[in-house]
């Protein structure tokens, strides 16, 4: 069998990768240090990138590097990580020919962009400061997006002719890699043709994509420090320097890290230090660069402070402190369900009935699937943390709007607003990507009945759970972080009974373009989603209309229909919500947020066990026990 149409005489279709520790004792401890690093990183660089999107000061071309920088390190540790972290959960070492290749191409790419836009970056730091008179006119906004634009273009260039020229080797022999990642050098020591081409291409490629970037880095630098040392000033010198000193720490890590991995081959056997100098490429660098570049820069210091906590930054000088931001000491008015007094009453008593409900009711299903054997199949997997959502859902508003109605108080802090509003986007979205699954469970179980055991493993489903999560906090952190640098310094009532992001912004005195486009593209996020279970059950239902049985027909329709009805309420009352411009929402819609928030979330646990045998038969099994274990 042959991998692709790339290496016809090539007999591997897969690699197995030893990755960081052989022992088993040390697979859990690995686990837990590359998730942290994974999402500190992701995090970190996150936060740089939102604190230059909103912060004005910093629409500088040195922060727009900056910025396309941290994208690229979230890419780079994407490309490698994950697909290890996968691997450690699943105990499989393989790697498909196909994927260890793409893995090589993007990893290649990403780090070509990046050896181009340090030298951007110096480049920047040569003009601003030997250059000071002219550098608005050399460093425009259209030269910027050109030197980004090459920086992909030249990176694109060499992790193809890699690729390529790798995919014409022949595999025939060994094939285990001595690392956690797919890459050129250890897959040259696997092949049984002759690299002496593609050890050449590498070192002509890597003269390209790093010597001279590096060469100009330092030529830049030269220029700079012959700049800066003319200036009489002891503190203007130390300012000058000042604003390099992050950049060339980040130049010294990558292009030392790079070197080493790199530049010997053939000198010497691979081995696990090889390993080490992979984590420093792909985990170390991208982790660090949000510290480094954070560390003694007071600009940023002074964004992220703002942008995650909504407050003028004590990095600021007290010239600058009279702009403070005034959401800093911002409380909230809720207007409720419908801001008259006697329908509150209703509401009130309507809430306090399916707060239980929706509690009681989830909580049953994730018992009755723990505790029944039967249920533990991927489908109640997915079912059980749905219900685990929909509790959490429901908790974080209907508490604090009963809370509220008993003090006879309406009021929220900032802080409690923006922790209400991640909350609710967080767990909606990872809502929306469980029921995605949920979906694809069903169209493998109908449309791939012979390997669905297979497609469907633990660790699949397991993967799928966390994704969820992931995207889902991904995506409430960018908007709650978005909405924590507006201002609200004018009306304070919002028009619901919990915080939105809608409401939000309709009351912000700040410009709020850049939140509605990126509100619409979290939406977009949203509606992903929908657009996989469609899909799914276009497939599943081509598949099931083929029946002849009308009795085979009806079962397989059936295993479907609680689903579909879950995904109706949900995405109607969603749609009804978001998908309208912003200047349309009003207090009229609350009402329809009450189906979102609390009825869809009670309403679950009942659409899924009311024509469902097993689940019944697992709830009866479930009280029985609990029954017979009373005293008499």
């Amino acid at each position: 069998m042959q991998p692709t149409f790339w290496a016809n005489e090539t007999a591997i279709t897969e690699f197995i990768l030893l990755g960081l520790v052989e022992t088993t004792g040390l697979r859990p401890a690995v686990i837990v240090l590359f998730l942290f690093a994974y999402l500190f990183t992701v995090g970190g660089n996150l936060s740089i990138l939102a604190a230059i999107l909103v912060e004005p000061k910093l629409h500088t071309p040195m922060y727009f590097f900056l910025g396309n920088l941290s994208v690229l390190d979230v890419g780079c540790i994407t490309v490698t990580v994950p697909s290890m972290l996968g691997r450690l959960l699943s105990h499989k070492r393989t790697v498909p020919y196909g994927a260890c290749l793409t893995q090589l191409f993007f990893f290649h790419q990403l780090v070509g962009v990046d050896c181009f836009l340090l030298t951007a970056m110096a480049y920047d730091r040569f003009l601003a400061i030997c250059r000071p008179l002219t550098y608005s006119t050399r460093m425009s906004q259209m030269v910027q997006r050109i030197l980004v634009a090459v920086s992909w273009a030249c990176a694109f260039t060499n992790a193809l002719t890699h690729t390529v020229a790798i995919s014409t080797l022949n595999f025939c022999g060994p094939n285990v890699i001595n690392h956690f990642y797919c890459d050129l050098p250890q897959l040259f020591q696997l092949s049984c043709s002759s690299t002496q081409l593609n050890e050449r291409l590498l070192f002509a490629f890597g003269f390209i994509m790093a010597g001279i970037p590096m060469a100009l880095v330092v030529t830049s630098y030269i220029h700079v420090a012959a700049a800066v040392l003319q200036i009489r000033s002891v503190k203007g010198r130390k300012k000058a320097f000042s604003t390099c000193g992050s950049h060339l720490t980040v130049v010294a890590i990558f292009y030392g890290s790079g070197i080493f991995n790199y530049m010997r081959l053939g000198s010497a056997k691979l081995s696990d230090k090889d390993k080490a100098v992979g984590i420093f490429n792909t985990v170390i660098n991208p982790m660090l660069n949000p510290i480094i570049y954070s560390l003694r820069n007071p600009d940023v210091q002074g964004a992220l402070w703002r942008v995650l906590t909504g407050r003028q930054s004590p990095f600021l000088n007290k010239g600058t402190m009279r702009e403070e931001n005034q959401s800093s000491t911002l409380d909230f008015i809720l207007l409720g369900v419908s801001g008259q007094r006697k329908q509150e009453d209703f509401f009130f008593i309507l809430f306090l009935l399916i707060y239980p409900i929706t509690l009681i009711g989830n909580l049953l299903i994730i018992l009755a699937i723990c505790s029944d054997v039967h249920l533990h199949k991927p489908m109640y997997f997915f079912l059980a943390n749905l219900s685990f959502v929909d509790i959490f859902f429901s908790s974080v508003t209907i508490p604090k709007t009963l809370t509220n109605h008993i003090l006879s108080t309406k009021i929220i802090s900032f802080g409690g607003c923006l922790t209400q509003m991640y909350f609710m986007i967080a767990l909606g979205n990872t809502d929306s990507y469980i029921l995605a699954a949920m979906a694809y469970d069903r169209a493998m179980a109908l449309s791939r009945p012979l390997h669905y055991t297979t497609i469907m493993s633990p660790t699949t489903c397991v993967l799928l759970v966390v994704g969820s999560w992931v995207v889902g906090n991904a995506n409430a952190l960018l908007h709650t972080l978005l909405t924590a640098s507006l201002s609200f310094c004018g009306n304070q009532e919002v028009a619901n009974f919990y915080c939105d992001i809608t409401p939000l912004l309709k009351l912000s005195c700040s410009d709020t373009h850049f939140n509605v486009k990126m509100m619409y593209l979290g939406v977009g996020v949203f509606s992903v989603p929908l657009l996989c279970i469609v899909i799914s059950y276009v497939g599943a239902f081509s598949v099931v209309l083929r029946v002849s049985s009308t009795k085979g027909v009806l079962k397989s329709f059936s295993t479907c229909g609680s689903h579909l009805t879950v995904v109706s309420l949900f995405y109607g009352t969603v749609m009804g919500m978001y998908f309208r411009p912003l200047t349309s929402y009003s207090l009229k819609d609350a009402v329809m947020s009450v189906m979102y928030m609390a009825v869809t979330p009670m309403l679950n646990p009942f659409i899924y066990s009311l024509r469902n045998r097993d689940m019944k038969a697992a709830l009866r099994k479930l009280f029985s026990k609990r029954i017979s274990s009373l005293p008499m």
